[in-house]
């Protein structure tokens, strides 16, 4: 019941809840039981942020991707961060692609192996992708990258099952 869920959320965040705040922004951001407003969702997150709640960050640099600002979405992933709230997995396909940076393989690796230190699904799972790739030079990575895609898996990251499914198709093996 999505009314009910944005009425729980409002009275959370009248109580000055960070975590109802944050939910609320969420709630007018993607219309879950109110109508879209795009300013009150960016009001709530920046009202989560300063009580402390760095899913803000993540909610605003989610705003900014859906409107292709990219220098925005990786200032508001580090300050996420900064909080304990980021997504170190965003931040690797982030500077692997360029997106509101300069591409950076080194720092693509260095955020991938900070996730997974945190137990970051993506981040473990691009961790993996990233030794599947380097396996072609160095094939002494690919069992490393099966290892990882294990690793993501148990976390909860889909594709990472799905890249296993195909890898024990394709090698008759079980791990």
């Amino acid at each position: 019941d999505t009314v009910k869920a944005f009425r729980l959320a409002l009275e959370s965040a009248e109580q000055e809840d960070s975590y109802g705040i944050n939910l609320l922004g969420w709630c007018y951001l993607y219309g879950v039981g109110t109508e879209k407003d795009l300013q009150k969702a960016q009001g709530y997150f920046n009202l989560a942020i300063q009580k402390g709640n760095g899913l803000g960050y993540m909610n605003l640099a989610q705003i900014y991707s859906d409107r292709g600002i990219a220098e925005k979405i990786l200032e508001y992933e580090m300050k996420g961060i900064k909080m304990g709230s980021g997504n170190f997995g965003m931040l690797s396909l982030y500077y692997e692609h360029g997106i509101g940076c300069q591409p950076d393989t080194v720092k693509q690796l260095h955020y991938a192996q900070l996730g997974e230190k945190y137990k970051d699904p993506l981040a473990t799972f691009l961790l993996g992708e990233w030794y599947m790739k380097k396996s072609i030079e160095h094939p002494t990575y690919y069992q490393k990258a099966i290892d990882y895609y294990h690793k993501a898996d148990k976390l909860g990251n889909i594709d990472a099952g799905k890249v296993l499914g195909y890898h024990y198709i394709e090698t008759d093996s079980f791990y």
